[in-house]
């Protein structure tokens, strides 16, 4: 199923953060991470209610494509 980025992306914004900062997001909150840096990056999610299911996407010229669905316990 693809779906429209503008049904996803009400705005973009783009952010450098530092070691030893970190960054909340409301439910539904769709991101990309990217390390700009030489050398290893860590991203740390932390979820509450915890996830039981999570999606990956490819984002496609027409717009978000559903590649995968992991579930808790079976896929990560």
């Amino acid at each position: 199923m693809i779906r429209p980025l503008s049904a996803f992306v009400a705005h973009r914004e783009f952010r450098t953060l530092i070691a030893g900062e970190g960054r909340s997001f409301e439910q539904n909150h769709l991101h990309h991470l990217a390390n700009v840096r030489v050398g290893t990056a860590l991203s740390v999610h932390v979820y509450a209610p915890r996830l039981t299911t999570t999606t990956r996407y490819a984002i496609t010229p027409t717009g978000l494509q559903s590649m995968a669905v992991g579930k808790a316990a079976l896929d990560w």
